[in-house]
């Protein structure tokens, strides 16, 4: 009976070796993986920050070039307006002019 109750005391202590040994790996395996997913959230942290300031910065471009646009078009239009005004001016004042000549010539 005591070979069997040091067999069996042998056996716990060996389990209990065993099991301190996983729950150490255990615990080893939790804290790489822990850093490894700190770190990987420092990444993607990292990179999307970088692309929001990138996507801000593409967004002032854009806006600076279509302003730029709208510059540039207005200069084109306002010429164009600014003759079809004088033109109509003109045409006006044919009229007019074609007008009383033809009432001066009636009369």
């Amino acid at each position: 009976m005591k070979e069997t109750g040091a067999e069996i005391e042998k056996m716990q202590a060996t389990l209990r070796e065993a099991e301190n040994a996983m729950n150490e790996h255990r615990n080893d395996l939790q804290t790489k993986y822990n850093d490894k997913l700190r770190s990987i959230k420092d990444i993607c942290s990292a990179y999307f920050d970088k692309y929001e300031d990138q996507l801000t910065e593409q967004k002032l471009k854009l806006e600076d070039l279509v302003a730029k646009f709208l510059a540039q078009n207005k200069l084109l239009l306002e010429p164009q307006e600014v003759n079809k005004a004088r033109l109509f001016n003109l045409e006006l004042r044919l009229k007019d002019q074609e007008e009383s000549s033809s009432r001066i010539e009636a009369d």
